[in-house]
């Protein structure tokens, strides 16, 4: 992928079996109709480097990326032997590859004659008698030239209906009834928890039913079964029988009390046709010892307490611990409900969700200096407050600490579910993003591409963590993740008076999306990009970046990132009056060293951004951030920066 420069380059070891007149098939995809480019054809060339080559065709655009389709791409004349082949772009535009295949009978066809199972494996239709085939990954290869060129690991193609493990892991069971497969699947994003149906012992391979794909080194543990008893502090039912055996962990177990969770829901407010439920509130109770849904889910959704159809309800000073799912959900057009005060810890969910669409979404809801710890205990695409579609709520200085995803999330999936108009501040979020990534502890989906009138203010982000596990098993944390993630075309939202400090690829993303103003934040100490920009098309426009303080430590990381082939200035309407900082090269803006999607500091200038903005240090008041007040003389106030009400931040400042 991203081999879409003029002069990218790729090599392969190759041998053909006997000379002869080769039909070159690739396989790849491209979108370059975005690029008003509806094919690639003589674009890039094919051939070998001691003999000849041939521009490739057949290569119209196929919809996607990572859409591929076989084209008949090019006919060489080979000799029998060694060789050195090599695909090179000679005139520029994008293709992802995934193979080549050569052969030598002009009526075999790959779409016919080449099968691929789910697990990976393949075949060939052999072609006729006296004529060969040779086939060629193109992350085989064993040179790249091009300053962007990515080249995956080759790896076993996913399924969902297995998965593959170590011979030497898989369990020597006898008997598998209720074994449950909890697995993080395709890019470690949820995870499921779902049967095991059966096994393939020969193939150490668990037969399952997934909602997404397996691939190579997804996590996973087994669970469930009688054989799996086998330490202190686990147990088991048989349903069969109705037996529960427990390996105690305690000396004087017979005086321990034990309870078994049977509602996934405690209390439930369901309102009728045109009448609510309303005026009811609950203060000072303990919700615990509910259970959850299993099934082909990643976020079922469970709740303690669930408003539907309830309006100007209160649940406020409770307390929710050692529960299946969320502590509330709300729903079926419930409004004007207050949650607050309450602490929310130790859930297999997260702390509170809407759910529905926009015609009865959860609307002017009030989620207030609640407190939420060790979050997502059981399913971990969660949040402390998730509004998958929910407009004009308040969700405002709340302590969310630990989770495995999302501090705060607002989706919008398209025009029937949107997320519109919702307040979001002083919250305090710490330690998010724990076990998975492409995410921020903020994150907002705008596919409904319209502004939505979000706001994000004067909310501390501290520690997002990301996580994730290579093909070979690896665990790769911090991994992937930002502050204030603006994904999926998100638009007109509203960041202000934010600290973000501690993420991996930047402080804040914007992915497609226009409209947005970035005004008065603290960005600091990303690991690898310190903010980040991800125009897809021609939609990303209008987006503003002005009177903010950016300061990092590690002059090797990226100020500006974004995607090159989608670049333009014009993607930020207004970028000025900012602060940079580099503790570790005070110089690093006068420097050579590439920090910009245009290249160097220097560069960037040159595209009017950032005008009148400075280097220089902000002036924090604790070095080691323990606050983030900054001295009366930071040149940050001349630009124009606005002081930060920290001590409003959290459960303590609401008023």
């Amino acid at each position: 992928g991203k081999i879409h420069n003029v002069g990218d380059r790729l090599e392969w070891a190759a041998e053909i079996p006997a000379e002869g007149d080769y039909t070159v098939w690739v396989r790849y995809g491209h979108r370059m109709k975005n690029y008003n480019l509806d094919t690639m054809d003589g674009r890039t060339v094919f051939g070998a480097v001691d003999g000849p080559e041939a521009p490739l065709v057949d290569l119209p655009d196929t919809g996607g990326w990572t859409a591929s389709r076989w084209g008949r791409g090019a006919m060489l004349s080979l000799a029998a032997g060694k060789h050195t082949l090599y695909w090179e772009n000679r005139k520029g535009g994008g293709l992802s590859l995934d193979a080549f295949l050569l052969c030598s009978d002009p009526n075999w066809v790959p779409d016919k004659s080449l099968h691929v199972e789910s697990t990976g494996e393949h075949s060939l239709d052999p072609p006729a008698s006296g004529t060969h085939t040779v086939l060629i990954q193109a992350e085989t290869c064993v040179k790249t030239v091009g300053k962007e060129v990515e080249v995956g690991k080759p790896a076993p193609r996913a399924a969902k209906d297995r998965l593959i493990m170590d011979a030497a892991d898989f369990p020597a069971w006898d008997s598998w009834n209720g074994a449950d497969l909890h697995v993080f699947p395709a890019w470690g994003w949820v995870n499921t928890i779902i049967p095991v149906n059966g096994t393939d012992k020969t193939r150490s391979t668990l037969l399952i039913d997934s909602p997404q794909e397996i691939r190579p080194g997804n996590r996973f543990f087994i669970a469930g079964t009688r054989e799996a008893l086998d330490s202190p502090g686990e147990w088991h039912l048989d349903r069969t029988t109705g037996t529960l055996r427990y390996w105690p962990v305690e000396a004087d177990f017979p005086n321990v009390d034990v309870v078994a969770p049977v509602l996934d829901r405690l209390i439930v407010f369901q309102g009728d046709g045109d009448k609510f439920v309303e005026h009811i509130t609950f203060r000072g109770i303990t919700f615990m010892d509910s259970t959850y849904t299993l099934g082909k889910t990643y976020s079922p959704a469970d709740a303690a307490i669930r408003f539907s159809k309830a309006r100007q309800c209160v649940v406020e000073n409770c307390t929710f611990t050692n529960l299946g799912g969320y502590a509330v959900l709300m729903e079926n057009s419930s409004h004007d409900n207050t949650v607050l005060r309450n602490t929310m810890r130790d859930i297999g969910q997260g702390g509170v969700i809407m759910v529905g669409k926009t015609a009865t979404q959860a609307h002017d809801n009030l989620i207030a200096a609640n407190t939420m710890e060790d979050l997502g205990q059981i399913y971990k695409h969660v949040a402390g407050v998730y509004v998958t579609t929910g407009s004009g709520n308040r969700i405002i200085h709340n302590y969310i600490h630990r989770v495995p995803r999302y501090g705060i999330s607002l989706k919008s999936f398209d025009g029937e579910s949107y997320s519109h108009d919702n307040v979001v501040e002083y919250n305090e979020l710490i330690d998010t993003n724990l076990e998975t990534n492409d995410t921020g502890a903020i994150e907002t989906l705008g596919r409904d591409k319209q502004d939505s009138g979000n706001i994000f203010r004067y909310n501390l982000i501290r520690n997002v963590v990301g996580l994730k596990t290579s093909p070979e098993g690896e665990i790769m944390s911090p991994y992937f993740t930002w502050g204030i993630y603006l994904d999926d075309y998100s638009s007109g939202t509203t960041v202000y008076g934010n600290i973000v400090d501690g993420t991996v690829i930047g402080g804040i993303c914007i992915h497609g999306g226009k409209n947005n103003h970035i005004e008065n934040n603290i960005f600091l100490n990303a690991s690898q990009q310190q903010l980040r920009l991800q125009p897809r098309d021609d939609f990303m426009a209008g987006n503003t970046f002005k009177n903010n303080i950016v300061a990092y430590q590690d002059p090797e990381t990226t100020l500006w990132y974004a995607y090159e082939r989608t670049w333009r200035p014009d993607r930020l309407s207004e970028c000025d009056n900012n602060l940079y900082w580099c503790y570790g090269d005070p110089k690093l803006a006068t420097s050579d060293r590439k920090i910009t999607p245009e290249g160097t500091y220097a560069d960037w200038l040159k595209t009017g951004h950032d005008s009148h903005s400075v280097w220089a240090d902000p002036g924090f008041v604790s070095p080691e951030l323990t606050h983030f007040g900054l001295k009366p003389n930071s040149p940050a106030f001349a630009l124009g920066y606005k002081a930060i009400p920290e001590d409003r931040i959290g459960p303590e400042g609401y008023e």
